[in-house]
């Protein structure tokens, strides 16, 4: 059995280590994660983690594909910015109007202005909580007008500190 957990292990540093996306997920979802070490256990959990990036990071496109790149336009002046796309969102990922609206403000900012954010996301290089909070901190200067190349040091140092 200490062979069988052995390999397994090292399956495991090999899956973590590995690119993220669907043909090493679809091994992970494979694995029992009661059959391994502790330490193959915590490695199991990190390549999850790796995982759950890649998946947060085509979430993000998809939400920009169904609300749009930009504020859509009000049909009336009983109806706001978004709501259509917004209802849509909710209902399809079953939150509240507010948390949508928020989704969709996040997937806009990363997708439109923070392109490396993105891409650490989607490799496994930052948590999705630090791709959200590198958005978030980043919107208002964004929103000033900050140019690309600034606003990409930003993102980048960023990056860089929350990799550790």
């Amino acid at each position: 059995m200490a062979i069988a957990t052995e390999l397994t292990d090292e399956n495991i540093l090999r899956l973590l280590n590995t690119r993220a996306g669907i043909e090493i997920l679809t091994e992970l979802v494979a694995i029992d994660p009661f059959s391994l070490s502790a330490s193959g256990r915590v490695d199991y959990l990190a390549a999850l983690e790796k995982q759950s990036g890649w998946l947060q990071a085509l979430m993000q496109n998809a939400i920009v594909a169904v609300a749009g790149n930009e504020p859509s336009k009000p049909d009336s002046m009983w109806s706001g910015v978004d709501d259509s796309e917004r209802e849509e969102i909710a209902a399809a990922l079953r939150l509240s109007s507010g948390t949508a609206q928020s989704r969709i403000d996040l997937a806009r900012t990363l997708v439109n202005h923070l392109p490396n954010t993105c891409a650490a996301l989607a490799n496994g290089e930052i948590s999705a909580a630090h791709a959200s909070v590198i958005a978030r901190e980043s919107a208002e200067v964004i929103e000033k007008g900050l140019s690309t190349a600034a606003i990409e040091e930003i993102e980048l140092k960023a990056i860089a500190h929350a990799e550790f």
